[in-house]
């Protein structure tokens, strides 16, 4: 028999609302007869620990399963989670009408979304509407389009820009430079495809090269041109069709002029004025009408869990009648389609208890309990800018007491081993601390922090100092309680600390770990004493359960997976055809979603939902070489009714060791296929 019985009750307390499996309880029977099977027990074998568990148990439940039929006389219902079984009595024979429990009232059944195939076929080919006049390019000079930005972008390339007076420029919006490059060419596509829908993709890339293959942005982004080409294909093929839908039901004129918009602050006043400056009505491309006022808002709210969209279209008629989508631009689906923070989950979690049917008393205790939450979390969060200053201290004393040897060490890659002992086999490369160097000695951009009087020896300045000398003001700079200090002072006022960047926080690792200073595992405990009162917190909220029957911890993560995945049904998400996610040849839509990842806007899904946590599904991450030491972070998984996984959680520090966990949020790979083929996980 498979020895795995630990892990089968843990699942079991996770699947039963009370966390206790009652082995006299029917309903808890069927959801162990259905984790024995996932385990891969044998029918007999199911039978079998069923009979054993405890003689004291009458009646069992039994799945009418690989030709298993039910005894003359049996009472036969469906289970919990589809599946047909009947009552009996351990010696297989009927159990007594009077001794058979009532049922568990069954969920309603799901309707399965449309599935049409041709959905899911992605051709390379355009559609030409009678509606849409013109799609407005990068090139054309207009007053309500943020043609000026995106060109500004493109010149200057991504990030922050500033004058020679220090005043800024241009800043992009979230992301990178890649993500930038392919919000603004898949709508600069729309339009190209729009003047000519018989053009090849070749064309298209050579047509964007002549116009802006001398730019910046455009030359920093370019490795992803076929994602944006196809991207922009599926844009303008869903306005298209959006047009001609509306046309046909007299909702709007064959005149439309489209305009696709950037996810930047400007292109969202930019917006705003365009809306603003026309009657409407407003549509979605699947004929749902928004109200001006809603629209406004989502549009003001562009880049929030309301709106969380990257770009937008926005095509009007002669007459102001209008129809709009938004989108949110992603490379590939299997990319990360949301981020958040501790804190901030905390926050959501708060705004889930206000808006919850606990009693209002019930509800102060919990929003009390998750503030302390917070805060503990903050601390912990506090100590992490507070464990470098030790180890930085002992490094620089180390490094005066023989300034050459420990540079020459630093560039050495000195008594740093490899991840491992097959390393050599497997071609990895050595931990690198002299890669680092570059980011102290050479021009980061924190370099007035530490390169001044207060840290370089009287006399020397940044232009005279040494590399040795660069090295020491860092690590005193770093080890400065004073610096420590002013940074919880940052902090409790809402300001950004002052903190090595990223990738001075790796030479500094190195570096310590080089000198056998335990920098590595000193980060790792407070990062694992965060889980744990994560871990703590979500155990409390489930110690309330909601009217419906719902753990609170349990629907609270139901309701941030709603929100991060984009299942839920408010903002953008009340109005069908007016939000899809744009992956290059793959756009979804809440259509697509539902197919593939399931209508989990029904009641019966929230029920059978669950989340992961330890012991079920929940992965602690290591530090790589570590030999689970150091813990770094933790993977969370969200299931479906089907018990199938649909989404993954990813807790990390993302600005560096010494920050606090972000989160990430991103598709499995079989929901990914679903996405792009229609085979359902």
């Amino acid at each position: 028999m498979k020895n795995n019985w630990n892990k089968i009750l843990n699942e079991l307390s996770y699947r039963v609302s009370s966390g206790i499996p009652d082995l006299s309880n029917e309903q808890h029977l069927i959801k162990l007869w259905d984790i024995l099977k996932e385990h891969n027990w044998n029918l007999d074998a199911r039978v079998e620990i069923l009979k054993n568990l405890d003689e004291a148990v009458k009646k069992r439940y039994y799945q009418t399963d690989k030709g298993q039929s039910a005894p003359k006389g049996a009472k036969v219902g469906v289970g919990p989670d589809g599946g047909t079984y009947y009552w009996a009595n351990p010696d297989n024979s009927p159990a007594d009408e009077k001794d058979i429990p009532e049922e568990e009232p069954q969920d309603e059944p799901q309707e399965e979304p449309d599935f049409n195939k041709e959905d899911y076929i992605y051709d390379g080919k355009s559609t030409n509407s009678e509606g849409v006049e013109e799609a407005v390019s990068l090139q054309t000079k207009d007053e309500f389009s943020d043609n000026k930005l995106k060109l500004k972008a493109l010149e200057l390339g991504f990030g922050t820009h500033e004058d020679k007076d220090g005043n800024i420029i241009f800043k992009a919006a979230p992301g990178n430079k890649t993500s930038m490059f392919n919000e603004i060419i898949s709508g600069e596509v729309v339009s190209i495809i729009q003047e000519n829908p018989d053009l090849t993709d070749e064309e298209i890339a050579a047509i964007l090269e002549e116009r802006y293959g001398d730019l910046k942005g455009f030359k920093d982004g370019k490795s992803k041109l076929e994602i944006s080409i196809a991207a922009g294909r599926n844009k303008h093929k869903q306005m298209n069709d959006g047009v001609d839908l509306l046309n046909k039901e007299g909702k709007i004129g064959k005149d439309v002029k489209v305009r696709t918009f950037y996810g930047h602050k400007e292109s969202i006043s930019q917006m705003v004025k365009l809306v603003e400056s026309s009657d409407g009505p407003f549509f979605t491309t699947e004929g749902v009408e928004i109200p001006k006022d809603e629209l406004i808002e989502l549009i003001k709210n562009s880049g929030s869990g309301d709106n969380p969209s990257d770009t937008a279209m926005i095509g009007v008629d002669s007459e102001g009648r209008a129809v709009v989508a938004f989108h949110s631009d992603k490379d590939d689906m299997a990319a990360i389609q949301a981020n958040s923070t501790t804190r901030k989950q905390i926050d959501n979690a708060i705004e889930e208890v206000n808006k919850s049917d606990l009693p209002e008393e019930e509800k102060k205790k919990v929003v009390k309990e998750l503030e302390e939450t917070k805060n503990n979390i903050i601390k912990s969060e506090n100590k992490l800018k507070g464990i470098v200053v030790e180890p930085a201290n002992d490094l620089s004393k180390k490094l005066s007491e023989d300034p050459d040897k420990f540079i020459q060490n630093i560039k050495d890659d000195a008594n740093l081993d490899k991840f491992g002992p097959d390393a050599d086999k497997a071609g990895q490369a050595k931990t690198s601390v002299s890669s680092k160097l570059k980011h102290i000695t050479g021009n980061p951009s924190n370099k007035k922090e530490f390169l001044n009087d207060k840290y370089l020896p009287e006399g020397v300045t940044e232009e005279t100092a040494s590399e040795a000398q660069k090295v020491q003001a860092f690590l005193d700079w770093v080890g400065d309680p004073e610096r420590v200090e002013e940074n919880k002072r940052r902090i409790a006022a809402g300001e950004d600390p002052i903190e090595p960047s990223a990738e001075q926080m790796k030479f500094l690792q190195r570096c310590s770990r080089q000198n056998d200073i335990p920098l590595d595992k000193e980060i790792g405990k407070v990062k694992e004493e965060i889980i744990k009162t994560q871990h703590d917190s979500f155990d409390k909220l489930n110690e309330r359960t909601l009217s419906d029957g719902t753990p609170l911890g349990k629907h609270i993560q139901y309701k941030n997976f709603m929100k991060q995945f984009h299942l839920g049904d408010e903002g953008v998400h009340k109005f069908p055809g007016l939000f899809s996610i744009s992956a290059g040849e793959t756009r979804v839509d809440r259509k697509k979603l539902k197919h593939c990842v399931g209508d989990m806007s029904k009641a019966g899904f929230k029920k059978t939902f669950s989340v992961s946590k330890p012991g079920k599904g929940e992965r602690t991450t290591y530090k790589k070489g570590s030999d689970k030491t150091i813990v770094t972070g933790r993977d969370i998984f969200y299931y479906n009714s089907d018990g199938k996984p649909v989404g993954k959680q990813t807790q990390r520090s993302k600005k560096g060791p010494i920050f606090g966990l972000d989160s990430t949020f991103q598709y499995p790979p079989k929901v990914v296929k679903c996405f792009k083929n229609g085979t359902k996980p």
